[in-house]
């Protein structure tokens, strides 16, 4: 579980797992003294790392109908879905990214076009459960937008590109709140045009 929580993409879970156990059934270990000497987890050394997510500039450039009226194409479509990779594991035929935003490959295969184009267009309009977004306000000024793995002392938040930040709690201002809106950029915001969504749709469709 040490190793695991020297590797950026386990990080986040294996040191849940070694702080909610290190003061219970895995004491005699002494994990928190591996968790120091690793430089994984060293309150006294923690400076929390500022990392937001900017809300949509206003209404979408396109509609969903837009993106329908269009014809999709599947090769371009696996192209301009690299641009989702700093959040989604993308890419054939071993997907790459980090483990951060839901694994996309076959979840097209069962949706209709349009629900792919709005999670595309819109993400705020329907989130995935288990990945609502949470705001951490830092004393320091500053805030940290992510999924928050764990909910104690230290909090445990996953960031954009699968950053990963565990925050003592005396650091952080008030409670955590829910973000409210999705934590994933928009079309616009990724500078995708409707047929680049278009092409999108077209390539989930037979992702397997």
């Amino acid at each position: 579980m040490l190793a695991l929580a020297d590797d950026n993409l386990t990080k986040a879970e294996a040191a849940y797992w070694l702080l909610r156990n290190g003061l219970g059934e895995w004491k005699q270990y002494n994990v928190a003294a591996e968790l120091k000497q690793r430089a994984i987890y060293d309150p006294s050394t923690i400076t929390a790392v500022p990392v937001t997510v900017p809300a949509p500039a206003g209404k979408a450039k396109y509609s969903v109908n837009d993106v329908l009226a269009l014809e999709g194409d599947v090769t371009r479509g696996k192209a301009a879905m690299m641009r989702c990779i700093m959040c989604h594991q993308v890419g054939e035929p071993t997907p790459a990214g980090p483990d951060y935003g839901p694994n996309l490959k076959g979840w097209g295969i069962g949706q209709p076009a349009d629900v792919i184009a709005r999670s595309i267009i819109e993400p705020s309009a329907d989130i995935a459960h288990g990945y609502g977004g949470s705001i951490l306000k830092l004393k320091k000024g500053g805030e940290i937008h992510g999924v928050l793995v764990n909910h104690s002392d230290p909090y445990i938040i996953k960031s954009t590109g699968g950053q990963t930040q565990m925050i003592p709690r005396n650091q952080v201002e008030g409670n955590p709140q829910a973000l409210r809106r999705s934590l994933m950029l928009s079309a616009d915001q990724l500078g995708l045009s409707a047929q680049d969504v278009a092409d999108i749709v077209a390539y989930m469709k037979q992702w397997q």
